[in-house]
């Protein structure tokens, strides 16, 4: 998959078979097909075409080979907060809107809209799961303040197309198995490094927990809508040290990774006022499992299994890095 980045009216959304850059450049001049470009006519929107400013968003593709894009449109009494959508298809001729900006909430009361006051709502790093063709995206919510506040203005989202649901919404009851009862979503954001989701639709993500006490108020959940389970919470004790955010107040992880058996590879950052560590071994991998929690796998200042006595690991950019 690869598309340039907007120039003028060059711009081309493409999907192509990558290995090496020389077998890409072969197999795309054989197999690679423009999907969508600037000026292309929106599938069920008369009149409307593709902006030629600010246009694709990075589109993603599951194993079957759906992509799932953002894009900007313009024409046909489009305004600036119904201007985007959601594409998803296999080709040009079945590629199509899946949801809009400005249109209706799944879930929500009606008039509760995926907008701001003012612009867009559905982020532009929307997932898809490897096979079963479920989003997982975020989205800001409006209904001209009638019950929509800056309380409740975001919400995460998951399903198929046809059947999208509420997976957590800013002011909502905290429904985990694993947290205590009593708290409130915080603010719900998204992005590609830090959401993610497997083939059976299990989703992966963090939330402030409103309501909690300070130390504690940030945590990682995995689940579908049916059932939420906590991965780890800042607070928990792991061999003596205590976990918090690996960045502000709310980001427990940057490495989060989801298997088909929903095991959860992710990062461990420990405090070093509080609990047992120091600078010297405050850094972790971790790997959980529904049922058994987390097992570190690596730890900072651990023997590097394999090498010689002494030879330990290390994170000198106070990060991991998995592949």
């Amino acid at each position: 998959m690869s598309f340039p980045l907007p120039r003028g009216t060059s711009a081309l959304l493409v999907l192509s078979l990558a290995c090496t850059s020389a077998a890409a450049q072969s197999l795309l001049s054989q197999y690679g097909e423009v999907i969508m470009a600037v000026g292309s006519d929106v599938p069920g929107l008369p009149g409307v075409t593709i902006n030629s400013a600010a246009n694709f968003d990075g589109p993603i593709i599951d194993q079957n080979g759906t992509v799932l894009f953002r894009a900007r449109m313009v024409g046909g009494g489009v305004s600036a907060s119904d201007d985007r959508a959601y594409f998803m298809g296999r080709n040009s001729a079945d590629l199509r809107v899946v949801l809009r900006s400005g249109d209706q909430a799944p879930g929500l009361a009606p008039g509760i809209l995926m907008r701001t006051a003012t612009g867009t709502g559905p982020t532009g790093s929307p997932r898809i799961s490897p096979f079963g063709e479920i989003l997982f995206f975020s989205s800001s919510l409006y209904d001209g303040a009638v019950t929509v506040t800056a309380a409740n203005d975001t919400a995460l989202f998951w399903g198929p197309p046809s059947a999208l649901t509420v997976l957590a919404r800013e002011g909502d009851p905290v429904i985990v198995s694993g947290v205590a009862p009593g708290y409130t979503y915080g603010s719900q954001s998204f992005s590609l490094q830090n959401n993610v989701i497997n083939a059976s639709g299990i989703a992966l993500f963090s939330t402030q927990l409103l309501g909690a006490p300070a130390d504690s108020d940030a945590v990682m959940i995995a689940g579908t809508p049916s059932g939420l389970l906590k991965v780890f919470q800042e607070g928990d004790v792991m061999g003596g040290a205590v976990v918090i955010p690996v960045s502000g107040t709310t980001t427990m992880s940057f490495i989060n990774q989801i298997n088909e058996a929903g095991w959860v590879l992710h990062e461990v950052r420990f405090s070093t006022t509080t609990g047992t560590a120091t600078i010297a071994d405050d850094r972790a991998l971790a790997i959980w499992t529904p049922g058994s929690g987390d097992v570190l796998i690596a730890r900072e200042g651990q023997q590097a299994p394999g090498l010689a006595a002494g030879i330990n690991f290390a994170t000198p950019a106070s990060s991991w890095t998995v592949d």
